[in-house]
């Protein structure tokens, strides 16, 4: 990585932290701070992902607390002339990205308890003379800022310097005598693609360093209902989502409390007979598994409403901003009851399945710690609830796609998209998304309904439409071909959120058989990194590979052409057996592949299989 300074052998610390003291080499790959008040140890590991991972941990040395200010890591990239990635991160336009000169400095970052509320922990630095660059992302559970900036080195000459870690602003971590904090924990690797960063290396990165449930095709009564559910609405679901092949059917919000106001029990996690559901719950908990499915449950323990129990008769165990109540995980207390409230309905209802939702917000941590103390406590529930229930899957949603971040990746097994559930800006959102998460992780959503008896319909031989959702309510809708539909559905845990009455045959049948293929073929996706071959607003392609096979999904918007010539990433050495014909990859190399394109809004497919 000719970007990145070799470090020499003593070198001062303002080179790697932002933190007075001398640094010397005390073994390979590791490095050591030593000053009259703490100790710093890091080590920085590469693998054959070729990403590398940094970690570490400063201990205070003194018989007396110290305070924090700053803790973040420095990495320097030399001098040059430099462009900056960052993605925007809110309500339905997550993981909106794009290119910025480097002029003085640029910077993401969020004082939000949502951690990735604003903006994605990650940041690509490309040198525009080289062409090549380094991609960072922040695994971060605490409210967190990243900046570039070009330091004068003196004369005229200056470097790029990368700082990224704990949010400085207003913070005073308190480090108790002997105690030890982590240091920013950081990936980052070169890249010579500017179109999707080299993003497949993380993914290689995420598969061989984590582990993951199998990925699952999931039936959810948000996009059907919104919390307007009853058990006859619910009921009418289960059996054609069996049918379809749906493997956990999860109810979402409304599904507790009293009376229609729901949200004004959030905190005490109970079913009441004058609810919604009218006490229906472990019925139709048992019905889901009759039909061969497991059951899943919504849940915000995060957030809590004023007027709940919970907040009346334990008001210590929370804290509030704004009129909000968060429950404070640094509590033991408060930990271990929201602990027993999840084992508990874990054992009542029999649930498989548990949505983690987060839809209010602290942008403020009065305690001064960036929100640290109460990961810790976060940390060790979802801990605790893994080693209760290791079969439990968990799902993270934050108003959508405001937790997803690699950090949050490590705790839960997948990530709700974004409630911005239109196909055609689900493919903007993934593909953006996977430049800093593996694909596996990614959850696609069918948010569809059918439209019968359509007319007229050029040239006249359909007469029925599918109508997909084109925001977070409905509001907007859009027409979706079956062909595009089975596109976007490709390469990552499939979701069906809709009322499925409401669904033709047709529709259903197409639903069906592609979680059928999806299911057939999930180990080849279950181990595929993905590049991303062309992005324009009119053409989109990715390439999937794994093993001995690659496979091309191509999505055509408003296009003006009828084939597409893409390159994928192959062995020149080897052949490839493509539509019953041997190619060698060194004529693939040499004059790409032409893959036809049937019309607009339609989506196209090729495998390529090693011979």
């Amino acid at each position: 990585m000719n970007e990145i300074h070799t470090l020499p052998e003593k070198l001062l610390s303002r080179d790697v932290w932002n933190i007075s003291g001398d640094f010397g080499r005390v073994a390979a790959d590791t490095l050591c701070c030593r000053t009259p008040e703490c100790e710093i140890r890091a080590c920085c590991e590469a693998d054959e992902s070729e990403v590398f991972h940094c970690t570490g941990t400063l201990r205070n040395c003194t018989d007396r607390p110290i305070v924090l200010n700053s803790l973040q890591a420095r990495f320097h990239l030399g001098g040059g002339e430099f462009e900056v990635y960052t993605q925007y991160n809110g309500w339905q336009n997550e993981n909106t990205g794009g290119w910025s000169p480097l002029i003085t400095e640029a910077g993401v970052s969020t004082r939000s308890i949502r951690t990735a509320n604003g903006a994605a922990p990650m940041i690509a630095v490309r040198n525009r003379q080289t062409g090549r660059g380094v991609a960072f992302h922040l695994l971060a559970d605490y409210a967190w800022s990243i900046r570039v900036r070009r330091v004068p080195m003196g004369g005229e000459t200056a470097e790029a310097v990368v700082e990224l870690g704990v949010n400085g602003e207003n913070l005073a971590l308190p480090v108790a005598p002997g105690a030890e904090v982590p240091t920013p924990e950081v990936l980052f690797y070169s890249f010579a693609n500017r179109l999707d960063l080299d993003c497949a290396k993380l993914h290689r990165f995420c598969q061989r360093h984590g582990s993951a449930k199998p990925m699952p095709v999931i039936y959810n009564t948000w996009l059907a209902f919104f919390d307007e559910i009853t058990g006859e609405k619910i009921c009418a679901q289960i059996d054609q989502a069996a049918q379809i092949g749906a493997e956990y059917f999860v109810i979402d919000a409304g599904w507790f409390g009293e009376g229609e106001n729901w949200f004004r029990c959030r905190g005490d996690w109970a079913e009441k007979a004058t609810g919604r559901l009218q006490g229906r719950l472990a019925e139709i908990s048992a019905r889901v598994r009759a039909a061969g499915m497991k059951f899943g449950l919504w849940f915000e323990i995060e957030s809590a409403s004023g007027s709940s129990n919970a907040v009346q008769q334990h008001p210590a165990w929370f804290r509030c901003q704004n009129g909000q109540y968060f429950l404070n995980f640094a509590n033991a207390e408060a930990r271990q009851c929201i602990l027993d409230t999840l084992n508990a309905n874990i054992e009542k209802y029999r649930i498989a399945f548990i949505k983690f939702d987060f839809n209010q917000d602290m942008d403020f941590d009065d305690e001064r710690a960036a929100y640290i103390p109460y990961y810790r406590g976060y940390e060790a529930l979802i801990d605790a609830l893994r080693a209760a229930h290791p079969e439990l899957y968990l799902e993270n949603c934050a108003s959508g796609g405001l937790r997803a971040d690699l950090k949050n990746g490590t705790r839960f097994d997948s990530f709700w998209l974004s409630d911005n559930q239109s196909p055609y800006e689900g493919m903007r959102i993934f593909k953006e998304g996977i430049k800093r998460l593996p694909p596996q992780r990614i959850e696609k959503w069918a948010v569809i309904a059918s439209l019968p008896d359509f007319a007229p319909v050029y040239p006249g031989h359909e007469t029925e439409k599918i109508l997909a959702s084109h925001d977070a309510t409905w509001d907007g809708i859009v027409g979706a071909h079956g062909e595009f539909l089975r596109g976007f559905f490709t390469g990552s845990p499939i979701g069906i959120s809709c009322d499925l009455t409401r669904c033709s045959g047709a529709l259903l049948e197409l639903l069906r058989t592609h979680v059928a293929q999806f299911k057939a073929e999930r180990a080849f996706w279950s181990a595929a990194v993905c590049h991303i071959l062309t992005d324009t607003p009119q053409v989109l392609a990715l390439e999937y590979a794994a093993a001995h096979e690659i496979r091309l999904v191509v999505y055509s918007f408003k296009t003006m052409q009828s084939s597409l010539c893409v390159y994928p990433h192959v062995d020149e050495h080897a052949d490839y057996r493509i539509h019953g014909a041997t190619v060698s990859g060194s004529h693939i190399a040499a004059n790409g592949i032409e893959v036809p394109l049937s019309g607009n809004y339609r989506a196209a497919f090729c495998t390529l299989e090693r011979v």
